[in-house]
């Protein structure tokens, strides 16, 4: 009998020791990479994290379906909410564990969950998520409310990280095991609230919904899979600021090029409704071998007035650089165009310029790739 027990004792410590094991090996890596992901934080101006969040909703927007983007900022957390896909297990556990997944195969995917996500964490460490969970491809469906699931990252050390990972996966795998859970339809909208813990995450969103407006009418107008972008203050209104899409025309054709007029519908509390129209110049020849669409786009300092165009100075602080969306330290690129290009590889991820620096080790020489494109676009303009 004692010998069972101390058999039993011994089989148990087995046991424990390979579930310690694996728990370290499967989560402390990934918990590790969070930590050091939030490390770079401080040093990321603080309406950087709302293109992340547009990147992610123009990523999941359904293909026939454009995203409508909210923000709101209230006074304990920060809401980012979307119109798009459901998740599904592979999206959510990426999401969990701050890795990249791809959602779509017929548009240029800017990014994911992947590593610059982490900084959608200046508003706070911890977030509420609600949505949908979309189980054997679309069949059914498992709503949740940020009531009762929160996806943590306040934790300090990779240990109890892990333990907060762990603990977030084991709930998500149970769902849906409830069949009358199950639903025949997702919900309309996915909601992150994000939980100001800190005074400096209520700053950032102060900051945020404050300085990212002026940039959006030059997003939408890049981004076809977007149709509106609002913002709501709840703190110092309520105050709502929204723009949304309303059409692109052909306005003139050149020699292998064509410039566009895209009109933007700008929307402000207590004041009249305002359209704004941008100029594109897209290339008819110099096309992206994926989608079809032109390697490179430039915005035209061009203004409407009654008796025509005017040109105009772009404002200092508006980034002169765009991959779908803003490359925000490239505000003194040295030029009066906006340029983007579906081609452009940011330097190091870090959403703040493009890579100009030869490395020689490199396979492929992105550096040259956006030299081109940007000598491409450069030579566009000398022809109009």
């Amino acid at each position: 009998m004692v010998m069972e027990e101390t058999e039993r004792n011994l089989r148990e410590k087995i046991e424990q020791e390979a579930k310690n094991t694996l728990k370290k090996t499967m989560w402390e890596g990934y918990a590790n990479d969070i930590l050091t992901g939030l490390q770079k934080n401080p040093g990321v101006q603080p309406d950087r994290p709302i293109w992340e969040l547009v990147q992610n909703a123009r990523d999941v927007a359904y293909e026939n379906k454009k995203a409508k983007i909210v923000f709101i900022r209230k006074q304990d957390h920060f809401v980012f909410q979307h119109n798009g896909q459901p998740f599904t297990r592979t999206t959510l556990q990426s999401l969990i564990l701050q890795t990249s997944s791809k959602v779509r195969e017929d548009i240029i995917q800017v990014g994911q969950y992947g590593t610059g996500f982490l900084t959608t964490h200046k508003f706070g460490l911890d977030f509420r998520l609600s949505g949908s969970l979309s189980l054997l491809e679309g069949l059914k469906f498992y709503n949740f409310s940020g009531r009762d699931f929160i996806i943590k990252r306040s934790a300090q050390d990779k240990v109890k990280l892990s333990d907060d990972l762990d603990a977030t996966i084991a709930k998500t795998q149970q769902w849906g095991l409830d069949l009358n859970s199950l639903e025949d339809n997702p919900r309309r909208e996915t909601i992150f609230e994000y939980q100001h813990n800190f005074n400096a995450e209520r700053e950032n969103a102060k900051i945020a919904i404050k300085e990212a407006p002026k940039l959006v009418p030059y997003v939408l107008a890049l981004n076809k899979h977007i149709e509106s972008i609002s913002f709501i203050d709840e703190v110092e209104g309520p105050k709502e600021e929204s723009f949304t899409f309303q059409n692109e025309e052909i306005y003139d054709n050149l020699e292998n090029l064509r410039v566009y007029e895209t009109t933007i519908l700008h929307s402000q509390s207590g004041q009249k409704d305002k359209i704004i129209s941008l100029f594109l110049l897209k290339s008819l020849r110099c096309l992206e071998e994926k989608t079809g669409e032109s390697k490179f786009t430039i915005i035209l300092p061009l203004k409407k007035i009654s008796e025509g165009l005017k040109v105009f100075n772009f404002d200092n602080s508006i980034p002169r650089l765009y991959l779908y969306l803003p490359l925000l330290g490239s505000k003194d690129w040295g030029c009066n165009f906006l340029f983007h290009s579906p081609s452009f590889t940011c330097d190091q991820d870090s959403r703040d310029s493009i890579m100009l620096r030869f490395n020689p080790q490199a396979e492929v020489h992105h550096d040259q790739i956006n030299k081109d494109i940007i000598r491409e676009a450069s030579d566009a303009l000398k022809n109009i």
